[in-house]
């Protein structure tokens, strides 16, 4: 057996009836341990097609299009995506509104980035094509000042007739050109 054959039957023995996966070998599946399953199989081109699974992750968004928290809605959005597909109901307004850049006083609980919560929301309205809009009258001196009313956004064209926004500087480093005229027609 080669070590991908080994580590797809590793993952595949951690996936639980509920069709979620948890990685200590118990039947307590969570949104992050399916979201690495998930993506480790994609890695290994290894994607099962089961409907169990898709049914477990759909579960977590609620009526209102949100998630319990900024974690689960960014695991269970990623885990969807790998085969595929997309939540139920678009969850746009629920992630611009926990975009919250983090505040001075703000601190970490040790072991968790006090930026991690707006990555993945950023990292989300990405994958999911949501347009970022640029936040007019916040401060160049505010934290996560990066996105502010100066900060020139591109709108681009998406799969599935969404949009995604893209910095003028990521474009210059992906040797694409911008030019003065592209810039006026936003």
């Amino acid at each position: 057996m080669t070590g991908d054959q080994q580590t797809i039957r590793y993952i595949s023995e951690r996936r639980c009836a509920s069709g979620g996966y948890c990685f200590y070998r118990l039947d307590e599946p969570n949104a992050a341990d399916t979201l690495y399953a998930l993506a480790s199989l994609d890695l290994l081109d290894e994607i099962p097609e089961d409907p169990v699974t898709r049914s477990y992750l759909h579960a977590f968004q609620h009526p209102d299009c949100s998630f319990s928290n900024v974690a689960v809605g960014h695991a269970v959005c990623r885990s969807l995506l790998i085969p595929g597909e997309r939540p139920a109901c678009d969850p746009a307004g629920w992630l611009l509104a926990a975009m919250i850049p983090p505040g001075a006083d703000e601190r970490p609980v040790e072991s968790v980035s006090l930026f991690a919560n707006l990555f993945f929301c950023v990292d989300l309205c990405t994958r999911l094509g949501i347009v970022i809009l640029p936040i007019k009258g916040l401060p160049s001196s505010a934290p996560c000042s990066g996105i502010n009313a100066r900060t020139p956004v591109l709108v681009i064209p998406a799969p599935r007739s969404s949009r995604q926004v893209v910095r003028w500087s990521s474009l210059q480093r992906r040797g694409i050109p911008c030019h003065r005229q592209d810039r006026q027609n936003l």
